[in-house]
């Protein structure tokens, strides 16, 4: 199971810079299958725009931008799977030996690890954010098929927003080598926009830490940044109603053990027929697309999604799903959770809904 997280591990801030690619204030949708880069089969010297890269060289004052393409920086390149599928290959920096020859650089980097981005960049205004919008980013991950990452490298996909001087405002990672396979498989991560961000800028895109030349190789497909459909719905607790219980995740006390509780989503059909302000059909709802709360966790399989259900009387179909609170990232202070997911008629939908937490250790040595 891919590991997901709302907080990275501390990065200086040199390591959050970016640059402003975009000087016209629009949060955009986008889309890349990476097809259009370079000859496929031969992809010499392709340039990347509109993506962007930097690195905090080890922590080295400024660190660098760079295009990521083979040219300058060994960072990436194009894959092909010999048939029919060109993809983006991301590696380190293995040219930077201050930080992958440490036995004989001098001065080698302060840090161990080079941190580096890669990311499509688009800047906002209080316009893109008023109606509190929540935007999607999709994208397929596989295992470097020569040099998967090893040791302590760390990579994984992200969005990060900031604020005109690139303080950080909000950020969400999904670990890709956790769980990932040679083949491709499908992550998401998803940022609902508050409107108390009135200026600044929003990223998407990928992330390597690596050292001492230990493998990084991933491989990234068919990415889409995606504004999200409304929906409705409602979270609750197997059990407990619209009180949850986040420390509830399956950890070992000294006196036993919390369970890992059950979150169950109803998702509600909807028509203007009906009175509501849009159609949504909730038979159209892809299981395998759900995902839920800061840490975009993915539904169980067993129980599996049920459909056809009428959960609120109103005479169309809802259907319901079942997570895992360890997997959602919610936490004492949460009072609402975000769920997003795709219709197998090919729309992205995204809903919220409040619910109550309970923390009360009670019994529990935690």
């Amino acid at each position: 199971m891919a590991i997901f997280t709302n907080t990275l591990k501390v990065v200086s801030a040199a390591g959050l810079l970016a640059v402003s690619a975009i000087s016209q204030a629009a949060i955009t949708p986008y889309s890349d299958d990476f097809e259009g880069y370079g000859t496929a089969g031969t992809p010499s010297v392709p340039d990347f725009t509109p993506w962007f890269g930097f690195s905090d060289n080890g922590g080295f004052p400024g660190g660098y931008t760079f295009n990521p393409s083979t040219t300058g920086p060994q960072i990436s390149a194009l894959g092909y799977n010999g048939t029919d599928n060109q993809f983006w290959v991301t590696y380190a920096n293995y040219d930077n030996v201050n930080v992958h020859n440490r036995t004989l650089c001098d001065p080698c980097s302060p840090n161990l690890q080079e941190q580096i981005s890669m990311f499509i960049e688009q800047p906002f205004t209080g316009a893109d954010t008023a109606s509190a919008d929540t935007w999607v980013y999709k994208f397929n991950y596989a295992l470097s098929d020569t040099a998967p990452p090893a040791g302590n490298t760390e990579v994984g996909a992200y969005i990060r927003v900031f604020d005109p001087i690139f303080n950080l405002l909000f950020e969400a990672t999904f670990d890709t080598e956790a769980d990932a396979t040679a083949a491709f498989q499908p992550g998401r991560l998803a940022v609902n926009l508050d409107p108390a961000w009135v200026d600044g800028n929003i990223q998407f895109g990928v992330y390597n830490w690596a050292q001492e030349y230990e493998n990084s190789g991933m491989f990234y497909d068919d990415v889409e940044w995606v504004k999200a459909d409304p929906a409705s719905l409602a979270i609750r607790q197997t059990n407990y109603g619209d009180v949850l219980h986040p420390h509830h995740t399956g950890q070992m006390l000294t006196n036993g053990s919390l369970p890992d509780d059950e979150i169950r989503v109803l998702i509600y059909g909807q028509s203007t027929g009906a009175g509501d302000p849009f159609n949504f059909n909730a038979d159209n709802v892809v299981p395998s697309t759900l995902r839920i709360g800061p840490s975009q966790g993915p539904v169980k399989s067993s129980p599996p999604s049920d459909f056809g259900g009428d959960y609120d009387s109103d005479g169309q179909n809802d259907s319901r799903h079942f997570f895992n609170m360890s997997e959602s990232g919610f936490e004492c202070s949460s009072t609402d959770g975000l769920v997003t997911g795709d219709l197998s008629t090919g729309e992205t939908f995204a809903a919220v809904d409040a619910f109550t937490t309970n923390c009360n250790a009670q019994c529990h040595t935690n």
